[in-house]
This record gives C-alpha cells, sequence and structure tokens, in this order.
C-alpha cells in the first residue's frame, strides 16, 4: 500500500495543484525560518505569496525590513535547500500596512 507522502504529490499533480501546494510549502518555509532566526522581528514580517519565482515578504516597519534584507541571501540559499522544485530566483520587500 502506498503511504500518504508518495500519493500526494501524484494526487497534486492530477488536480492541477502541484503549483500552489509547492509555493504555499516555500512560504511556510520562509516565514518558519524568519520566526528561528529573528525571534523578535518576526512578527513583523508576513511572507505573502511566491509567483513568477519572485519571495514577497511584507514588513510592517523599517527596522524589520532592513534585518530581512540583510539575511534575505541566507533565506534564499535554506529555502532553494528545502524547497529544491519550488525554489524563489528572488526575495522582494515590500511595505505592509501597519
Amino acid at each position: 500500500m502506498d503511504s500518504l507522502r508518495s500519493l500526494l504529490p501524484k494526487v497534486l499533480r492530477r488536480r492541477g495543484l502541484a503549483g500552489q501546494a509547492g509555493a504555499s510549502h516555500v512560504t511556510y518555509v520562509a516565514q518558519k525560518w524568519l520566526q528561528e532566526v529573528l525571534p523578535g522581528l518576526a512578527a513583523f514580517m508576513e511572507v505573502r505569496h511566491l509567483k513568477d519565482g519572485v519571495l514577497t515578504i511584507a514588513c510592517r516597519n523599517g527596522v524589520a525590513a532592513q534585518e530581512c534584507r540583510h539575511l534575505s541571501s541566507r533565506l534564499l540559499d535554506h529555502v532553494r535547500r528545502e524547497c529544491p522544485d519550488h525554489a524563489p530566483e528572488e526575495i522582494r520587500l515590500t511595505k505592509a500596512n501597519a
């Protein structure tokens, strides 16, 4: 009997949801990394989406944006290792509404 882990990707591909599931996993991995690496500032950052190879992160203040920009290459490397099939090409920071 096949395990759920082996069946889920097949079902998602058949339903046309593999890309959305992969993008959701990338956003989860990125948000988790920010919480672990920047626990004091992660509440001011929200990983919004992955679209066309761009991972968008909204920052609510300048300090959070500056720290995120400073660590963006490390975050990108981490996400690429964890999610090689849906790896982003770049990270874009935006200003979030408070």
